[in-house]
């Protein structure tokens, strides 16, 4: 009886979902977009490793598995499922894209909460790769439920704790990781830790990814969100360190709005996503 009552309620969530996300995708009348045709302002550096950046990102898009993409989406955000999913779907292209596309084999993911990431993580990962995901809570139990409904997890480990005591145990692994997955506090303070005191970034090979989740065009940042700023501004200071993508602006490119589905820039509610997602890359290989 119980489970009857659970699929019945299940099944409403998603109704209603499907109609509110028809009724603000009907009212989008345009899309706001930027210039990449100058390309001054912009955050966004024209290549990134060695690839010119709309090309890649275009490949990223189409090298996607689009069916097993929409249906962790489905589920999980846009009718509500296990996950409260905070990557929008251009986020999660370009997330599954890049590993591929940089043959990302060794992850270190801070903080996976209920297993959003992981699971897309997972879903681009090759066989043989390694991926540690830090959580201060103990989410082991309910990521590894969420993430096998859709994927089997290769190698995973879950490590709880502060990551800002726990990542010393694992300096080595980070020496060699190929992506660094940064969406966790969203603090001055935690960007302040990480970029300065660790060092974290001055420990990654040359090649390697970093994704930080979360930043936001000053000004635009929503309140508590003061690693957003110091991230950027920390990023001006250092201008030849990196390549960079940022997903709020190639979100915003007109070409790439007119060669996708509208779904495609659009939140679980229907309206014009954010994807605040940073995307660096070390240069020197």
């Amino acid at each position: 009886m119980y489970q009857s009552v659970e699929i019945a309620k299940k099944t409403a969530h998603r109704i209603r979902g499907k109609i509110r996300r028809a009724f603000y995708r009907k009212n989008v009348d345009r899309l706001e977009t930027v210039d990449f045709g100058t390309g001054r302002g912009l955050i966004t550096t024209p290549q990134f490793g060695g690839q010119d950046t709309l090309q890649l990102l275009r490949n990223c898009i189409t090298s996607c598995d689009e069916k097993r993409i929409q249906k962790v989406w489905n589920d999980n955000v846009v009718f509500g499922g296990a996950m409260v999913g905070a990557i929008d779907l251009f986020d999660i292209h370009l997330l599954c894209g890049l590993i591929r596309a940089f043959n990302v084999k060794r992850v270190m993911e801070c903080a996976p909460n209920y297993g959003w990431s992981t699971t897309f993580i997972q879903m681009a990962l090759p066989e043989g790769s390694e991926q540690r995901s830090f959580d201060i809570e103990d989410y082991e139990k309910v990521i590894r439920k969420n993430v096998s409904r859709h994927v089997q997890l290769r190698s995973w480990r879950f490590v709880r704790g502060d990551f800002t005591k726990t990542v010393a145990a694992h300096l080595d692994f980070l020496k060699e990781v190929d992506l660094l997955f940064i969406d966790s506090d969203h603090s001055a303070r935690f960007a302040a830790w990480y970029l300065e005191e660790a060092k974290l970034f001055e420990s990654l090979k040359p090649g390697s990814l970093i994704h930080i989740h979360d930043v936001y065009p000053v000004g635009l940042e929503p309140a508590g969100f003061e690693e957003s700023p110091y991230v950027l501004n920390w990023l001006r200071k250092n201008p030849k360190k990196y390549d960079v993508i940022f997903d709020y602006e190639t979100s915003r490119c007109r070409e790439l709005q007119s060669e996708f589905p509208l779904d495609l820039f659009l939140n679980h509610g229907g309206r014009q996503a954010a994807n605040p997602t940073l995307w660096l890359r070390v240069r020197g290989s």
